[in-house]
């Protein structure tokens, strides 16, 4: 590895760093912001058209319910 790579790869790391945190400050002002908040996927932006409220994925979404209705979450 030489020294451009190790600055690539460093400039991703803080960018993902970057990133997370944003995302965690925007799910703590209660703001969906369109990933997931158990998984961290996309929400397919068709989800995200039919429930602009949506905060979990289908296949989350449906966990969650399924956990929810065990009396686990």
């Amino acid at each position: 590895m030489d020294i451009i790579d190790d600055a690539q790869l460093r400039t991703e790391e803080m960018l993902q760093d970057t990133v997370g945190n944003i995302q965690a400050e925007v799910r703590g002002m209660g703001v969906v912001d369109g990933f997931c908040e158990d998984c961290d996927c996309l929400i397919p932006e068709k989800r995200l058209k039919a429930a602009p409220w949506a905060r979990r994925c289908v296949a989350c979404q449906a966990e969650y319910e399924t956990e929810k209705r065990r009396g686990h979450k």
